[in-house]
């Protein structure tokens, strides 16, 4: 029999299960707009400083990005490029999640590339046009990632693009579906390469997201995720294995 706090979990997991993916998708943005404003008022910060704050790295290669409700659609400008250039992107973090049924508090919009042409100042110089600023990052030899690309504009939300630099994050990438999130179509990665995503970027977040993401009431819908996650956890470093068998071992304890 499970406690009260489990029967409450499993009540607002089953709310957000009931929801449309843009509906979890615009809900997890409104929490970190919410969110924003309390760090605002309680650390006496304006709005991008507050967010500068909330940006700081988690983890050792973990995802952080910003945004609010938009009334144009950069992500639409950035995506349309990538598909003309043949390029392969997924998204990921929190705007992911949401699409897994999970949804939490973000202020972000990420998306994973793995080809290092996206790190490629000159491919983005059509989004100039639209006020749309690029800052493009690379990484280097021993960086985690091979760089982001960060795109704002005033009074829209802010994209991400982090680009990997592993055959397993173009794995990730060529296995995710294409999901329906309000007027655009986006491809999301699928529920057990989110958890190798997270389970590489290391940080207390991301280890309560993949708590989140394993919760299951099929027990043979799980146990084929973790296969799943096993399948392609050779190819992460040593730390990401050692917080799977951590992982697992919390998990048979339930």
């Amino acid at each position: 029999m499970g406690s009260v706090a489990d029967d409450l979990r499993r009540e607002t997991r089953d709310t957000v299960l009931r929801m449309s993916v843009a509906e979890r998708f615009d809900w997890a943005f409104r929490l970190g707009e919410e969110d924003l404003q309390i760090l605002q008022v309680s650390l006496g910060l304006d709005r991008d400083a507050a967010i500068r704050h909330i940006r700081r790295p988690a983890g050792p290669a973990a995802e952080r990005l910003h945004g609010r409700p938009s009334r144009v659609n950069p992500l639409g400008e950035v995506t349309a490029i990538l598909d003309a250039q043949g390029i392969g992107y997924a998204l990921i973090g929190a705007a992911a999640m949401a699409v897994h049924g999970v949804t939490r508090s973000t202020l972000d919009v990420d998306l994973l590339a793995a080809e290092q042409r996206c790190l490629t100042p000159s491919i983005w110089d059509r989004l100039a046009q639209g006020d749309i600023e690029v800052d493009v990052r690379r990484g280097d030899r021993d960086d985690p990632l091979a760089g982001v690309v960060h795109f704002s504009q005033p009074d829209t939300r802010p994209i991400d693009l982090v680009v990997g630099r592993f055959l397993w994050q173009q794995r990730a990438i060529a296995r995710a579906r294409p999901t329906q999130i309000g007027e655009q179509t986006l491809p999301a990665v699928l529920r057990s390469d989110l958890v190798l995503l997270k389970l590489y970027a290391g940080g207390p977040q991301d280890m309560w997201d993949i708590h989140q993401l394993l919760v299951c009431d099929d027990r043979e819908t799980l146990e084929t995720m973790m296969l799943e996650i096993e399948r392609d956890l050779p190819d992460l470093p040593d730390t990401s294995a050692d917080r799977w068998r951590q992982l697992r071992t919390e998990l048979h304890r339930r």
